[in-house]
């Protein structure tokens, strides 16, 4: 029984056109639609052979079906010219229907709800040649789909067939539980219409071939499937529509790291996603260098980086840029990053310091230095230079904390002093920066020290008539000057 039904109910002569082969008409207000004329298809009957496009004609809403193939505007025209004569009068058709507006109305009321009925459905929105699919080869995993353009417009197809009879001796719509009656937007049922799972319907034809396939008629508004019909038959469809949408939503940029020399990057690119699973992503970073990623899953995040952006000699302003599955760009993934230009690196000796230590004694002088340097490089290494009073010379190296490098560094050095003769004694800094500048030693780098002690007078006899011979001239020499002015003064 099952198979009998599924040979009436399968078409024989036409294929589904691929999503490569369709062909799309735009209607708008300011779109022309091609003129179609409101009259019959041809009623004189030439031959029976002439009128099925499939097996079983009596299960069919038009009994010979579309005229057109996968031609859009011939499909179109004999489908309006059908419904607007409410009739299916075909050559070849023996039993002609009346029934036309009232079962397609009561299709669409079923599909969106409105009671207009499908009269204008032939002056606004789209029309397309599509492809039905069952659900073994369908793109939409275990659910029966429509495609149109190689997009699926809708899943989960229920379809509309005549039933000459359910009687169970007919083998028709059986088991009647599972083909409810079609209804109109009056509440009353169609009659002899009825509908069920649109996956059964794609079982056999008449020589026992899988159809897995059927050629569609669509009509979208705004990009939204709101009527369908198989183009063999005329049976009508309702399903669930399928929204694609993909849209870049946003761009997210995180600093990582920065040192002199680059700032380095990691980027996040969302994307609003629904019903799309093939997605490139693509973000130019604004260098000349670009980077895309793929998924076939829907992922509506996708993470880059990390990107490294060279400082250079001046500020400059990069334009990041994501995309998604080539589409115009979206203001919200367009951001802009500013890196700064590379420090020039300064290096100097700013002083070096000397404090004589409490410690120190007339043979022992200790001085406490301490050097310092400046600039926008850090250093990496100090060396003091000590030239000591006897002329001979020792160096202390310092290598800063890795952790801090220091700028100023102390270092404590002792001189021996000979006090029986005037000395001098000296002590220089220099150091070397992480980059490997260093600097000549100024005379804020350096110090000069000096001691002066003259000889001890003499001692003993010699020393003695010495002392008093040079004490008995200078009284001599002092007795004449008083003289002197007594003398002026009796004048």
């Amino acid at each position: 029984m099952r198979e009998r039904i599924s040979k009436f109910l399968k078409k024989l002569s036409l294929v589904g056109v691929s999503a490569a082969g369709a062909v799309t008409l735009v209607i708008s207000g300011s779109v022309g639609f091609p003129t179609v004329v409101p009259q019959l298809q041809p009623a004189t009957a030439v031959a029976a052979s002439s009128c099925p496009q499939d097996d079983v004609p009596e299960t069919n809403i038009l009994y010979c079906g579309v005229d057109g193939g996968s031609n859009l505007l011939q499909a179109l025209q004999s489908f309006q010219n059908y419904y607007n004569a409410n009739s299916d009068a075909h050559s070849g058709n023996p039993a002609t229907h009346t029934d036309i507006q009232q079962i397609y109305n009561a299709i669409y009321f079923q599909q969106t709800g409105s009671k207009a009925g499908i009269s204008t459905l032939f002056n606004s929105g789209t029309w397309f040649i599509g492809t039905a699919y069952d659900a073994a080869t369908s793109p939409v995993k275990d659910h029966t789909s429509i495609v149109v353009s190689g997009n699926v417009v809708a899943t989960d197809i229920q379809i509309s067939s005549r039933c000459p009879s359910m009687t169970p001796e007919s083998g028709y719509c059986q088991p009647p539980s599972a083909y409810p009656a079609l209804t109109g937007a009056d509440g009353k049922p169609v009659t002899n219409v009825h509908t069920r799972d649109g996956n059964w319907f794609f079982l056999k034809d008449g020589n026992g071939n899988l159809i897995h396939s059927e050629q569609t008629l669509v009509h979208m508004t705004n990009g939204v499937a709101d009527f369908a019909l198989w183009t063999p038959c005329g049976n009508a469809l309702t399903f669930k529509p399928y929204v694609q949408s993909l849209v870049c939503k946003q761009l997210d940029y995180k600093l990582d790291s920065q040192d002199d020399s680059s700032f380095v990057y990691t980027f996040t690119v969302t994307a609003t996603v629904q019903n799309v699973s093939n997605i490139t992503y693509k973000i130019d970073y604004g260098d000349s260098a670009t980077e895309t990623k793929s998924v076939t899953n829907g992922q509506s995040t996708m993470s880059f980086g990390p990107h490294t952006y060279t400082r250079l000699d001046t500020d400059k302003t990069y334009t990041i840029k994501a995309i998604v599955n080539s589409q115009p760009q979206v203001e919200a993934c367009q951001k802009s990053i500013t890196i700064p230009a590379k420090q020039k690196l300064t290096f100097a000796c700013l002083q070096l310091t000397s404090s004589l230590d409490s410690s120190s004694t007339a043979t022992d002088q200790i001085y406490n230095f301490v050097g310092k340097v400046q600039g926008t490089d850090t250093a990496a290494s100090y060396k003091f230079t000590f030239t000591n009073a006897d002329g001979s010379q020792s160096t202390v190296a310092v290598n800063p904390d890795s952790g801090n490098p220091q700028m100023s560094v102390p270092v404590k050095h002792e001189y021996a002093i000979d006090t029986s003769k005037d000395q001098s004694f000296s002590a220089s800094f220099v150091a070397t920066s992480k980059t490997g500048l260093t600097f000549a030693t100024t005379s804020a780098c350096q110090f000069n020290g000096s001691t002066t002690h003259g000889p001890l007078p003499k001692t003993g006899p010699e020393g003695t008539v010495g002392i008093f011979a040079g004490v008995s001239t200078i009284g001599a020499a002092l007795h004449q000057i008083v003289l002197r002015r007594k003398a002026k003064a009796v004048l």
